[in-house]
């Protein structure tokens, strides 16, 4: 499918992470276990839908070679309100490579129309889109439940990573979508400031199209990026 309706895809690639931060992948078949230990105390349970299946993880990932993402970059505040848009940004799979008898696709980054350097490997894995650091971007598999937490510092910052059975409806520039938001749900340990559930981690997912919208949240200020998808190709 064919939306693209702007110039040559830009993008900018997240630079790899801090060696303070520390992450794992909870690989398990964990069902109806997994759903009640990550459900939050009062928590109606009728929320979560039932018997939600997602198509698989590849119809998320599109990683044929040539597809592409334009997004605009906002500078949002804390009500998700745009401050400023910072410039436009796309991501495009330029290949692939092998990485430890892996193979992996090559997702470039450009920003402003200049190709950039910085690049990630992704690659489907049963129902986990995972990159070469094994950070999970997206499961279509369990929903509800905690698959992946990362930390940061000393055990200061613990992120539990989730996806949403219950579809969010979101607008963009690139059109109306009833999206699969991925997010993380954060605790905050010992002296470290509680983060507000604002700066939660989230990324919105659509079959057959990508991600259509994520987030970046600086440390320290009042304010985060929020990537809009604008246009996109995928094959």
């Amino acid at each position: 499918m064919d939306k693209n309706t702007g110039p040559a895809p830009i993008d900018r690639m997240r630079k790899p992470r801090s060696d303070r931060r520390w992450r794992w992948v909870l690989i398990a078949l964990m069902g109806p276990f997994a759903l009640a230990a990550c459900q939050k105390e009062g928590e109606d349970p009728s929320t979560v839908t039932p018997g939600t299946v997602l198509p698989e993880i590849g119809t998320f990932s599109n990683l044929t070679v040539g597809n592409y993402w334009k997004y605009t970059k906002n500078k949002v505040d804390s009500n998700d309100v745009v401050l400023e848009t910072v410039r436009t940004d796309s991501v495009y799979v330029a290949g692939d490579s092998v990485v430890n008898g892996a193979t992996y696709a090559i997702l470039r980054r450009a920003m402003d129309a200049q190709v950039t350097s910085d690049l990630e490997l992704w690659k489907d894995s049963l129902t986990f889109l995972v990159n070469s650091d094994h950070v999970v971007r997206f499961c279509s598999a369990p929903l509800d439940a905690v698959i992946y937490q990362e930390g940061l510092g000393q055990f200061t910052v613990l992120y539990n990573f989730l996806v949403q059975s219950t579809p969010v409806d979101i607008s963009v520039p690139a059109g109306d979508f009833s999206t699969y938001m991925m997010h993380a749900h954060t605790i905050s340990f010992g002296t470290t400031p509680e983060v507000p559930a604002w700066k939660d981690p989230r990324s919105h997912w659509v079959s057959g199209v990508g991600r259509v919208r994520y987030y970046e949240f600086p440390a320290g200020v009042d304010w985060g990026y929020r990537y809009d998808l604008v246009s996109y190709t995928v094959q």
